[in-house]
C-alpha cells in the first residue's frame, strides 16, 4: 500500500512538473512605461508613452519561417515574429532578442521582467523626425514592464 502511495505521490508531482514546463514555453509580456527622447520641431525632447504595449514570446515553430532562433517575441495577437532570440535563456534566466540593428528584446524567465529599447537613432540619424521604431516609437526609447507565463 505504501508502494502505491508513493507512485501516485510521483506521478502527481511529474504531472505538475510537466505542466510548469508547459506553461514555460511562451510568456505574455505587458508593458508598465515606456520613456525616451525624440526629435520634434528640430530639437531632441524627452518623452513618456502610456504603457500597456502587449508582446508574446515564446520558443520558435516551424511556422516562424523568417526567424532562425530557438525563441521568438511578436506583438501579442499577431501570428509573424518580429524578431528571434539567438539563444535560449542563459542560467541566470536572461533571453536576448533582436529586431533589426537597433532595438533590442531582453527578458529575465525567472524574474518576469522585461526591457524593449531602441538605441542609436539619436547617434546614427541626428536631426531626422523620420526614425519610428518597430513599435511605432519615434527616437530613442525603453519600455520596461512585466510577463507571465501562458
Amino acid at each position: 500500500m505504501k508502494f502505491l502511495a508513493m507512485i501516485l505521490v510521483a506521478l502527481v508531482i511529474s504531472s505538475a512538473i510537466a505542466q510548469v514546463a508547459e506553461t514555460d514555453d511562451a510568456y505574455l509580456c505587458i508593458t508598465d512605461m515606456t520613456s525616451g527622447f525624440a526629435y520634434t520641431n528640430g530639437r531632441w525632447k524627452e518623452v513618456s508613452f502610456d504603457g500597456g504595449d502587449k508582446y508574446l514570446v515564446r520558443k520558435r515553430k516551424e511556422s516562424d519561417m523568417h526567424e532562425s532562433g530557438p525563441w521568438v517575441y511578436l506583438d501579442f495577437g499577431e501570428s509573424v515574429a518580429k524578431s528571434r532570440c539567438n539563444n535560449p535563456p542563459d542560467k541566470y534566466g536572461l533571453l536576448l532578442c533582436t529586431t533589426g540593428i537597433m532595438e533590442f528584446f531582453r527578458m529575465n524567465v525567472k524574474s518576469l521582467r522585461f526591457e524593449l529599447y531602441s538605441a542609436g537613432s539619436y547617434v546614427a540619424f541626428p536631426g531626422s523626425e523620420m526614425i519610428v521604431s518597430a513599435v511605432g516609437h519615434q527616437g530613442s526609447y525603453i519600455d520596461i514592464g512585466k510577463c507571465s507565463p501562458l
